[in-house]
């Protein structure tokens, strides 16, 4: 058969297509707008042209122009009746329609819809866009569309494919003034995405569907028409009826002279984020074959090959493999309750079958934990904003809710969201909250090798898997956790955020939190190689995960051992204006501490009532707190710091790496202690409130050593407990391990400033015996601890007179404090020195005992007055 005339600019394949194959696939195009025409006479509309072919600028399809001035409604024709016996003929009305929202964008909602008139019931999804951007409008008058919307420019394209069997039928579209848009669209019952399709049925890729598809796709084109959004997904297919329809068709534009570079990119779209159980060679060549038709101008093979290469480069686009990985079920959808402003998903419905309104009203008046009907708990997180500055402002409330959608797209498990809403308090400003479910899920790891060499791998997999679908733990350290069935799932919400820029270098620092996460809970540099493998581990055919490639797996695992499992915070992510105007937290918690204090046990720590052993002076407090749960008991000390200077604060803005509160100082300084072996409480939380403008609160809370008493305390019991003989042995000992443990301190240029005998513990039973007090004797309160290389000698001297002074207790003799300094200077140091030290020592002591001796003398004169 000989080739086609071609028009002028179109390529032989385009030829090939066309004149191949049957009338069927040859644009007919004329007669289509018979039925449009009528309809639209009856609505008052003006049918300037009756058929969809080329308008002026031979590009799009002739259909009515929405009005500039006042709301636009186009209705089809074969639905006027039906519409009109529902009270839908104004644009306000399908707004007010019942509807659950499915699926989306920022701006846009897709919701199934019933009609029912009384005569049948109609299923349709209606299509809203809040808001029209100029940008979109500019796009579809490139297309030959006019100044309109997505909505109304769908509506067109689906009117001149009507007879055609490529899309569904459209219902009803209309825009408004205000910048408002809506189409109404009929669902097509039976249909199943491609996606799906695959997971039920992975063996449904027959030869009928290969050559359905490829001949759809062909007819589409051949009417001049291309679908750049022809992704897997946006393909339904019919088992049973063995037909293909395609949806989604607001960016497409006809053009009489449709370029081959045009249709590539189509098919390379749809080979981009086809499932992998529809990617067979056998099924390719059929698609192709079908598609070029019987005498194709140019080999299939050929055709293949130019496929691949933009399929490739379309692969490396973020939207596109998030296509490809949306293979899970989304949820049900979103319940509109007054209006937009509040939504509740099917699941809240569930618990609460009764009045939905009041519950939401009754539930999320507060802040904090709950607990729901199903002995859940459920988080409550409430805000109130200023004025949106622009209308594409979304609240981190309402963020929670499109992350934890876009989540459960890509498979993963996450809080589920019962309820959201953005609510006017009529003042200019917004209440927004969000309600989730909690999941018991925590980050243990099992007893078992096995076990837990499987489930760090799924820790790298579920990792990764977060990562593709573009989120990542921009404000918060990473928030995975296991449930006791052993499956990995996200334990938070409020800490992601969707990273389009700098996704290598947020993996990495994702990598390095979990990383010193599972470092702290005991894992060894094996796990975290695992951790690392499963991360590297992607499907074949998907991307790699951003920021790691399997070649990097031994240089990511040393990046991970990079951090100490505990010695700092994960690293603050929030900008400088964020820090500034709304401030931010630092915590440090071990992985015990949320069981003991709660889920939402940052939000009271600075308040949490302690009396038990309470002490308070300058804006900090101290004091003993009992924490239960199941029989179990915590003890800790906590430190609080309430009023810490505003400069303070505002170096912690500028430098959010840095430790700049007491309490995260005196953290890291435990953890550097610790390090070098010397024996000091272990931290159990800490952190930083960081509120706006600088003002800065901090908290410590570690493990209290149950059972130990101070040493001026421990020293005259020994000697009320002990012989004579034994308990000089016993001083003998201790004061060896003294020797030692300053020795240890100093020898690292690290002074404690606060270096007394009540600093030191020991434990009380050690007081009746002769224990091996390596390792026995604790260090408490190194909040004063510093570095000092250069001016070592001064802060040495300070450390010793302060030792030297608090030692004026019973069952202490000059002997003991002589055998002391014979000990700690040993042979290393030179006399010249040792006698400079000693007069500095000397020298400091005097004006301790001189200091307290003043002390006790105004004590005594402000006694005599008060009696």
């Amino acid at each position: 058969m000989p080739a086609a005339r071609l028009p002028a600019g179109s390529s032989p394949l385009h030829a090939g297509a066309d004149a191949g194959n049957s009338a069927e696939r040859r644009p007919a195009l004329a007669g289509l707008a018979g039925s449009w025409m009528e309809g639209a006479a009856a609505h008052g509309m003006n049918p300037s042209s009756p058929t969809p072919r080329p308008n002026a600028s031979g590009r799009g399809v002739n259909f009515p122009r929405p009005s500039w001035c006042g709301d636009s409604l186009a209705i089809h024709p074969r639905q006027a009746e039906r519409l009109r016996r529902l009270n839908l003929t104004t644009f306000a009305a399908f707004l007010t329609l019942p509807r659950a929202i499915v699926s989306g964008h920022p701006g846009r909602q897709v919701c199934p819809v019933s009609l029912n008139d009384g005569q049948g019931i109609l299923n349709a999804y209606l299509k809203i866009e809040q808001r029209v951007p100029f940008k979109e409008r500019l796009a579809s008058a490139w297309a030959g569309f006019g100044f309109t919307s997505k909505s109304w420019r769908e509506s067109a394209t689906l009117n001149a494919l009507e007879e055609h069997d490529l899309a569904p039928r459209w219902i009803a579209a209309g825009e408004s003034a205000c910048g408002q848009a809506f189409v109404l669209i009929e669902a097509l019952e039976g249909f199943v995405p491609l996606p799906r399709l695959a997971m039920d049925c992975p063996n449904c890729w027959d030869d009928w569907l290969a050559r359905r598809l490829g001949d759809i796709l062909a007819r589409m084109h051949g009417l001049g028409f291309t679908h750049p959004d022809l992704y897997a997904g946006h393909v339904l297919a019919h088992p049973q009826n063995q037909e293909i329809r395609l949806i989604d068709w607001q960016r497409s534009w006809r053009s009489p002279t449709l370029s081959w570079r045009a249709r590539i990119r189509d098919l390379a779209a749809l080979a981009a984020t086809l499932p992998r159980a529809f990617a067979s060679d056998t099924r390719q060549w059929t698609f192709l074959r079908s598609y070029l038709g019987d005498d194709p101008t140019m080999p299939p093979d050929e055709l293949a090959r130019q496929i691949q290469a933009v399929a490739r480069r379309l692969s490396c686009r973020r939207h596109v493999q998030h296509k490809r990985m949306q293979t899970a079920p989304e949820q049900s959808g979103l319940f509109c309750l007054a209006g937009d402003s509040v939504c509740v998903t099917p699941g809240f419905v569930r618990l609460f079958p009764g009045a939905v309104a009041a519950e939401v009203k009754r539930l999320c008046e507060r802040a904090g934990l709950i607990a729901l009907p199903d002995g859940s708990a459920g988080l409550v997180r409430r805000a109130i904003h200023p004025a949106p500055p622009s209308r594409r402002w979304i609240s981190p409330q309402r963020q929670v809710m499109n992350l934890a959608f876009r989540l459960r797209r890509h498979g993963l498990v996450c809080p589920e969201v019962l309820a959201v809403g953005e609510v006017p308090d009529g003042r200019g400003k917004l209440e927004a909250f969000v309600l989730t479910r909690l999941l018991p899920a925590k980050l243990s790891l099992p007893d078992s090798a096995e076990r837990r060499r499987l489930l760090l791998g799924r820790l790298g997999e579920v990792l990764s898997r977060l990562h593709r679908s573009g989120c990542y733990f921009r404000n918060d350290s990473v928030a995975l956790g296991v449930t006791p069935e052993g499956a990995v799932v996200i334990r938070r919400l409020e800490g992601l955020a969707v990273v389009r820029r700098g996704q290598g270098r947020a993996a990495r620092a994702d990598l390095r939190d979990l990383g010193a996460q599972l470092l702290s809970r005991g894992c060894s540099r094996l796990d975290l190689a695992r951790v690392v493998r499963g991360y590297c581990r992607w499907v074949p055919g998907e991307p790699s995960p951003a920021g790691v490639r399997p070649s990097f797996r031994q240089a990511m695992t040393m990046m991970m051992l990079q951090q100490s499992p505990s010695i700092s915070p994960a690293p603050c992510r929030e900008s400088f204006l964020h820090r500034l105007f709304r401030g931010t937290r630092r915590l440090i918690e071990r992985p015990d501490w949320a069981r003991f204090a709660g889920e939402d046990w940052a939000d009271g720590i600075l308040d949490v009532p302690v009396t038990d052993r309470y002490h308070a002076k300058q804006g900090r407090s101290t004091g003993r707190l009992v924490l239960r749960d199941s029989g179990e008991k915590l003890v800790v000390y906590l430190k609080r710091h309430y009023r810490l200077p505003r400069w303070t604060g505002l170096l912690a803005c500028l430098f959010p790496g840095r430790n700049w509160s007491p309490a995260l100082q005196e953290c890291e300084h435990l953890e550097w202690a610790r390090r070098q072996g010397l024996a000091v409480p272990r931290v159990v939380a800490a952190g930083e409130m960081l509120a706006p403008l600088g003002k800065l609160q901090s908290f410590l809370a570690v493990e209290e050593l149950t059972d130990m008493l101070p040493l001026h305390e421990a020293i005259p019991l020994a000697q009320r407990n002990l012989s004579p003989r034994d308990f000089e042995l016993w001083k003998r000992s201790l004061t060896a391990e003294l020797a030692r443990v300053a020795r240890e301190l100093h020898s690292r240029n690290h002074f404690h400033k606060d270096l007394y005998l009540c600093h030191f513990y020991i434990e009380r039973r050690d007081t009746a015996r002769l224990p091996g007090w390596r390792g026995r004797v604790f260090l408490i309160d190194l909040h004063r601890l510093g570095h000092h290389p250069w001016f070592s000698l001064a802060w040495q001297s300070k450390d010793l007179a302060q030792l030297l002074y608090s030692s004026d207790i019973a069952g202490i003799t000059v002997r003991d404090r002589l055998r002391f300094w014979r000990l700690y200077l040993g042979q290393q140091w030179k006399a010249r020195r040792r006698g400079l030290l000693r007069w500095l020592v000397a020298l400091r002591w005097r004006r301790y005992q001189a200091h307290n001796a003043r002390r006790k003398a105004r004590a005594a004169r402000e006694l005599g007055l008060a009696s």
